[in-house]
Protein backbone atom coordinates (compact mmCIF):
# COMPACT_ATOMS: atom_id res chain seq x y z
CA UNK A 1 0.00 0.00 0.00
CA UNK A 2 1.43 3.39 -0.97
CA UNK A 3 0.88 6.12 1.59
CA UNK A 4 1.47 9.30 -0.42
CA UNK A 5 1.68 11.75 2.46
CA UNK A 6 4.52 9.74 3.99
CA UNK A 7 6.30 9.13 0.71
CA UNK A 8 6.14 12.65 -0.67
CA UNK A 9 5.90 14.84 2.43
CA UNK A 10 2.53 16.33 1.52
CA UNK A 11 1.41 16.30 5.12
CA UNK A 12 2.95 16.24 8.58
CA UNK A 13 3.56 12.82 10.12
CA UNK A 14 1.86 12.47 13.50
CA UNK A 15 2.69 8.93 14.65
CA UNK A 16 -0.33 8.61 16.92
CA UNK A 17 -2.85 9.75 14.30
CA UNK A 18 -1.20 7.67 11.58
CA UNK A 19 -1.15 4.51 13.71
CA UNK A 20 -4.82 4.73 14.59
CA UNK A 21 -6.09 5.86 11.17
CA UNK A 22 -4.13 3.15 9.38
CA UNK A 23 -5.30 0.38 11.70
CA UNK A 24 -1.86 -0.36 13.11
CA UNK A 25 -2.96 -0.16 16.74
CA UNK A 26 -2.13 2.25 19.49
CA UNK A 27 1.38 3.36 20.23
CA UNK A 28 3.02 1.93 23.33
CA UNK A 29 3.52 4.31 26.23
CA UNK A 30 7.30 3.78 26.16
CA UNK A 31 9.92 3.07 23.53
CA UNK A 32 13.58 2.33 24.22
CA UNK A 33 13.34 3.41 27.85
CA UNK A 34 11.68 6.77 27.12
CA UNK A 35 8.04 7.41 27.94
CA UNK A 36 6.18 9.39 25.29
CA UNK A 37 4.29 11.26 28.03
CA UNK A 38 7.63 12.68 29.25
CA UNK A 39 8.30 14.35 25.91
CA UNK A 40 7.11 17.67 24.58
CA UNK A 41 4.90 16.98 21.55
CA UNK A 42 4.43 19.65 18.90
CA UNK A 43 1.27 20.19 16.86
CA UNK A 44 2.83 18.49 13.81
CA UNK A 45 3.28 15.24 15.77
CA UNK A 46 7.02 15.58 16.31
CA UNK A 47 8.68 15.36 19.71
CA UNK A 48 11.62 17.09 21.33
CA UNK A 49 14.26 15.08 23.16
CA UNK A 50 16.68 16.01 25.90
CA UNK A 51 20.26 14.77 25.65
CA UNK A 52 19.52 12.31 28.46
CA UNK A 53 16.53 10.89 26.58
CA UNK A 54 18.55 10.67 23.37
CA UNK A 55 21.33 8.81 25.24
CA UNK A 56 18.76 6.41 26.73
CA UNK A 57 17.37 5.61 23.28
CA UNK A 58 20.90 5.24 21.89
CA UNK A 59 21.82 2.73 24.61
CA UNK A 60 18.77 0.64 23.68
CA UNK A 61 19.30 0.63 19.91
CA UNK A 62 23.04 -0.08 19.80
CA UNK A 63 23.72 -3.66 18.78
CA UNK A 64 22.39 -6.12 16.22
CA UNK A 65 18.86 -5.90 14.78
CA UNK A 66 17.05 -8.03 12.21
CA UNK A 67 16.15 -6.38 8.90
CA UNK A 68 14.16 -7.28 5.81
CA UNK A 69 13.18 -6.25 2.31
CA UNK A 70 9.81 -7.77 1.39
CA UNK A 71 11.03 -8.90 -2.05
CA UNK A 72 13.65 -11.11 -0.40
CA UNK A 73 11.90 -12.62 2.62
CA UNK A 74 9.98 -11.90 5.79
CA UNK A 75 11.10 -15.31 7.11
CA UNK A 76 14.84 -15.41 6.42
CA UNK A 77 15.92 -12.10 7.90
CA UNK A 78 19.15 -10.25 7.46
CA UNK A 79 20.71 -8.08 10.13
CA UNK A 80 22.13 -4.64 10.68
CA UNK A 81 24.38 -3.47 13.45
CA UNK A 82 24.10 -0.10 15.16
CA UNK A 83 27.44 0.97 16.65
CA UNK A 84 29.39 4.09 17.56
CA UNK A 85 32.26 5.06 15.30
CA UNK A 86 35.46 6.81 16.40
CA UNK A 87 33.72 10.21 16.09
CA UNK A 88 30.89 9.17 18.44
CA UNK A 89 28.33 8.92 15.63
CA UNK A 90 25.86 6.05 15.46
CA UNK A 91 26.40 3.94 12.35
CA UNK A 92 23.98 1.41 10.85
CA UNK A 93 25.57 -1.24 8.64
CA UNK A 94 24.35 -4.57 7.28
CA UNK A 95 21.63 -6.04 5.13
CA UNK A 96 19.87 -9.12 3.87
CA UNK A 97 20.73 -11.70 1.21
CA UNK A 98 18.30 -14.00 -0.54
CA UNK A 99 18.71 -17.75 -0.07
CA UNK A 100 17.06 -18.33 -3.48
CA UNK A 101 19.02 -16.05 -5.81
CA UNK A 102 21.45 -13.12 -5.75
CA UNK A 103 18.93 -10.49 -4.52
CA UNK A 104 20.07 -8.37 -1.59
CA UNK A 105 19.57 -5.33 0.63
CA UNK A 106 22.53 -3.28 1.89
CA UNK A 107 22.29 -0.44 4.40
CA UNK A 108 25.24 1.75 5.35
CA UNK A 109 24.80 5.13 7.00
CA UNK A 110 24.95 7.51 9.92
CA UNK A 111 21.94 7.43 12.25
CA UNK A 112 20.18 10.43 13.76
CA UNK A 113 17.75 9.77 16.60
CA UNK A 114 14.80 12.08 15.95
CA UNK A 115 12.43 10.70 18.59
CA UNK A 116 11.57 7.38 20.22
CA UNK A 117 9.44 6.76 17.09
CA UNK A 118 11.79 7.90 14.34
CA UNK A 119 15.38 7.52 13.26
CA UNK A 120 17.02 8.85 10.11
CA UNK A 121 19.78 7.12 8.23
CA UNK A 122 22.01 9.24 6.00
CA UNK A 123 24.06 7.16 3.60
CA UNK A 124 23.24 4.46 1.08
CA UNK A 125 20.50 1.88 0.77
CA UNK A 126 21.09 -0.53 -2.09
CA UNK A 127 18.55 -3.12 -3.23
CA UNK A 128 18.98 -5.74 -5.91
CA UNK A 129 15.82 -7.60 -6.87
CA UNK A 130 15.65 -9.86 -9.93
CA UNK A 131 12.33 -8.43 -11.22
CA UNK A 132 13.10 -4.72 -10.59
CA UNK A 133 15.36 -2.52 -12.74
CA UNK A 134 16.28 -5.46 -14.97
CA UNK A 135 17.87 -7.22 -12.01
CA UNK A 136 20.42 -4.43 -11.58
CA UNK A 137 21.09 -2.78 -8.20
CA UNK A 138 19.06 0.28 -7.25
CA UNK A 139 21.29 2.68 -5.32
CA UNK A 140 19.68 5.27 -3.07
CA UNK A 141 21.91 7.90 -1.46
CA UNK A 142 20.58 10.50 0.91
CA UNK A 143 18.67 10.72 4.18
CA UNK A 144 15.90 8.20 4.84
CA UNK A 145 13.29 8.27 7.59
CA UNK A 146 12.48 5.08 9.48
CA UNK A 147 9.40 5.30 11.70
CA UNK A 148 7.41 3.13 14.07
CA UNK A 149 3.69 2.80 13.37
CA UNK A 150 1.41 1.73 16.19
CA UNK A 151 1.93 -1.68 17.73
CA UNK A 152 4.47 -2.74 15.10
CA UNK A 153 7.88 -3.75 16.46
CA UNK A 154 10.02 -2.29 13.67
CA UNK A 155 11.02 0.91 11.96
CA UNK A 156 9.92 1.11 8.30
CA UNK A 157 11.65 3.28 5.71
CA UNK A 158 9.17 5.96 4.65
CA UNK A 159 10.70 6.77 1.26
CA UNK A 160 9.33 3.50 -0.05
CA UNK A 161 8.84 4.28 -3.73
CA UNK A 162 11.46 2.53 -5.81
CA UNK A 163 12.95 5.10 -8.20
CA UNK A 164 13.42 2.44 -10.91
CA UNK A 165 9.91 0.97 -10.83
CA UNK A 166 6.37 1.84 -9.82
CA UNK A 167 6.51 -0.41 -6.76
CA UNK A 168 7.27 0.05 -3.10
CA UNK A 169 10.23 -1.35 -1.22
CA UNK A 170 9.40 -2.15 2.40
CA UNK A 171 12.73 -1.87 4.19
CA UNK A 172 12.20 -2.78 7.85
CA UNK A 173 14.57 -2.78 10.84
CA UNK A 174 13.23 -4.74 13.84
CA UNK A 175 13.73 -3.98 17.50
Amino acid sequence: MIIPFLSFGQSKYDPEVFALESGRGELASEYFGVRLSDLKKYSDGTYSLSEEQRDTIKAHILGRHLCSLQWISWKDFGSVRFFEDEKGRIVCKGGQESKKNDDYLKIDGIVTIVSPLEIRITGSIITKVSHINGGNPVVRKGTYRFTIAGARRYWRMQEMNNPMDSCCDYVDIYF
